[in-house]
């Protein structure tokens, strides 16, 4: 996520805060002003038989506003486990980003490989711009 403080007139150049999140974890809020959230969805695992690959994860955005110390919470969705001589692979787990002023994002894990076929299309993302 990356994290924009408010400029204010006469103010110092605007700050930008960039925090990586690989894993489920709670970010307070370093500075305020916008933060912008970029969520990809877990992937999923393809067929273990002849047949499709997995969707990669959805890609969604959201922007909120935040104060300084406000806490931001990240819960990462796993990626679909991998199977073998099965005829559908696993989905992805659903990561959401939930904090302040509404910030409630939900991005479901893409839907897994099948053996006869392609796979079915992601679900949408909600609370996402």
């Amino acid at each position: 996520m990356t994290m924009f403080a408010s400029q204010a007139y006469g103010s110092p150049p605007q700050q930008k805060k960039v925090v990586y999140c690989p894993t489920s974890r709670t970010v307070i809020a370093p500075l305020t002003g916008t933060v912008t959230v970029d969520i990809l969805g877990a992937a999923a695992s393809g067929s273990g038989q002849a047949g499709s690959g997995a969707n990669s994860g959805t890609v969604a955005r959201v922007t909120k506003l935040v104060t300084k110390g406000q806490s931001i919470v990240v819960t990462t969705g796993a990626g679909g486990a991998s199977v073998t001589s099965v005829a559908t692979g696993n989905a992805g787990g659903t990561t959401t980003v939930t904090g302040p002023n509404g910030l409630s994002a939900s991005v479901p894990g893409a839907k897994p490989g099948i053996a006869a076929g392609t796979p079915a299309a992601n679900t949408a993302p909600t609370g996402v711009d």
